[in-house]
């Protein structure tokens, strides 16, 4: 018997510690209206209430799910209070919370659990696969998929081929000649002559401008960047109006897990993921346990589901499901928010091409690079990790990665991200939570192999490059400080939103975008050496390793060659770019529409 599909694994017992009730501050507005007292508003109230400037300062350190005495012992040491204070204080967060000003976890479960509909979404039938130019990659990854096997549910493999070369399309085609008798999924193979067909067909059917449209898949023709978002952008149009899953071709569909992990689900503020060195010597089976279920059903069940479906299975375990709960997130996934991205964890290369990161992570991460130099240095520049959750994490703050299996909620329109050059991943996700700002991405327990033929591996080198920016990561960022400006919630509005904000953006001289690029390196920068300072101070590092730290951190104080400025560069391709995109959004609307209403997807299988 099939299981249930929606049934999530979370058969562990339940210890929610002390039974005193948890309270947390709903979001809220203060002003002050003497020396002594605030006006308070609570988010979705039309009552004002005068409260004390004590009790308000109270009531914003309850930001998280906590007894009364815990609050207590939070705020002493949040406001340097002395200890002699803290039983006033829990008295005082038992009287706000009989005032109503703090709601119990109970309270907080209906609040984000309410709307949980019966009817589930349509199976997710169609896996895209990118590939370019990597023939041996792409045969691994069909043969493991037909050895293993395919969710039944799965109908369509489209292979969406990026190599532009005669002699390579057509040994792509004389391979899946090859493997499509062994998979039961209907195998689709488009070239890039194939491509253009399809859209400038959906172009004439639409009633749109064929170079507007198309676009969104060549990019700039003078642009020398290789084209990872073009294929994401076709599998949008081909993909409209359902449920999707979309793999790069170095990736394999074998899932493992850590230990540790479970099904159980996790609402956070932000994702927080373990990470962990891969031995070289082992077997991946003899690090990591295998995944019991298939990772396209496992994406499948949670895909385009609403925040209601992750309550009612956690909320016999609230210490998991709530513990990164803040005001701020309960006042999104009160709206009524639902997963529109699903991403597998990556077993293997990571998919980063810089090495600064991994020195800001937590210390537990790191203590594998302690123990012996010759090991450690062999771990850190292997490029081998295993990175995930351990549990089903849910957030709607997020920086995507597509580096293996992303699940992708296309029933309503979603937005092209940039045909051409890196981070189109994070620029496609930061158009998703702008268009969607009630949308959520999950992390899944799991993680795919994701290896190369030819392995990659960090040098000492690395250590000195400084973190840098681009277009798409200039966008993603742009973009989501847009979303939080903006009110308005139906589609057509924050699209008309978007196109006059990256106008505008077109309008700005080289040197206020050029400002603006400064100002978000000098951001991302700043982070980023925060994070591996807090490491660093946490540690107890051999010498060889706070060598390391000491290189990275100074290589993130770098200054740009004014000779050759990238920014400099990047402002006129910024504006290029802005003006194209504006320009061809309306046919990107029309088109999309259009193929949902036609079932593109469905016609393509035939034909």
């Amino acid at each position: 018997m099939t299981p249930d599909p929606y049934s999530f694994n979370v058969s562990l017992g339940s210890d929610t510690g002390s039974n005193a009730p948890r309270y947390i501050a709903p979001p809220f507005n203060a002003r002050r209206i003497n020396d002594r007292e605030t006006l308070l508003l609570m988010a979705g109230s039309d009552h004002p209430q005068r409260v004390t400037l004590e009790h308000t300062r109270l009531l914003a350190a309850c930001d998280r799910l906590r007894d009364a005495s815990e609050h207590a012992a939070h705020i002493v040491r949040a406001l340097g209070l002395p200890a002699s204070r803290t039983g006033a204080i829990e008295q005082a967060v038992l009287e706000l919370a009989g005032r109503d000003l703090l709601i119990d976890q109970q309270q907080v479960l209906q609040r984000i659990g309410s709307g949980h509909s019966s009817e589930h979404p349509a199976p997710l039938t169609t896996l895209f696969i990118r590939t370019c130019r990597r023939p041996e990659m792409l045969e691994r990854l069909l043969t493991q998929a037909a050895r293993s096997g395919l969710p039944e549910t799965l109908k369509h493999l489209v292979v969406i081929d990026g190599d532009s070369r005669p002699q390579g399309q057509r040994d792509t085609a004389r391979l899946l000649d090859t493997l499509r008798p062994g998979l039961s999924p209907a195998l689709i193979h488009l070239a890039k002559d194939r491509q253009h067909q399809l859209i400038e067909q959906l172009a004439d059917d639409a009633g749109v401008d064929g170079s507007d449209l198309g676009w969104f898949l060549t990019g700039d023709p003078a642009d020398p960047a290789l084209p990872y978002g073009s294929a994401v952008n076709l599998a949008l149009l081909l993909g409209a109006g359902q449920r999707m899953a979309m793999l790069d071709d170095d990736a394999v569909l074998e899932a493992y897990r850590f230990d540790a992990a479970d099904d159980r689900p996790a609402l956070v503020t932000e994702p927080a993921g373990r990470l962990q060195f891969i031995d070289p010597e082992a077997d991946f089976s003899s690090q990591f346990r295998p995944s019991e279920r298939h990772p396209i059903e496992e994406h499948a069940q949670i895909l385009g589901e609403c925040c209601a479906l992750l309550v009612a299975a956690g909320r016999e375990h609230p210490e998991v499901l709530l513990d990164g709960l803040d005001p701020q997130l309960l006042s999104v996934l009160s709206a009524g928010a639902t997963v529109k991205l699903t991403t597998s964890g990556t077993l293997g290369d990571p998919g980063t091409s810089g090495i600064e990161w991994v020195f800001g992570e937590p210390p537990r991460h790191l203590s594998a690079l302690c123990r012996d130099e010759n090991a450690g240095r062999a771990l850190l520049f292997g490029r081998q990790l295993a990175r995930a959750p351990e549990h089903l994490q849910a957030t709607p703050n997020y920086d995507l990665m597509t580096t293996t299996l992303t699940g992708i909620d296309n029933r309503e329109l979603l937005l092209p991200t940039q045909a051409k050059g890196r981070n189109e991943d994070l620029l496609f996700g930061a158009l998703v939570t702008y268009l969607h700002p009630r949308s959520l991405h999950v992390s899944l327990p799991h993680m795919l192999v994701h290896r190369r033929t030819k392995p990659r591996r960090w040098c000492e080198s690395d250590l000195d490059r400084s973190k840098g920016t681009n277009r798409g990561a200039f966008l993603s960022q742009h973009i989501r400080r847009l979303g939080f400006a903006v009110d308005a919630d139906d589609i057509d509005s924050r699209v008309g939103l978007l196109r006059h904000a990256l106008a505008n953006l077109a309008t700005l001289s080289d040197a206020e975008i050029r400002a603006q690029l400064c100002q978000d390196l000098l951001h991302l920068r700043g982070q980023t050496v925060e994070r591996i300072r807090m490491t660093r101070r946490s540690m107890q590092l051999p010498d060889w390793l706070a060598g390391c730290f000491d290189r990275v951190l100074a290589a993130q104080g770098q200054l740009p060659d004014a000779a050759g400025d990238p920014l400099a560069q990047m402002a006129g391709e910024l504006r290029a770019f802005c003006r194209r995109y504006v320009s061809g959004l309306a046919a990107w609307q029309r088109a999309w529409h259009h193929a949902r209403d036609t079932r593109l997807i469905e016609r393509l299988t035939r034909s």
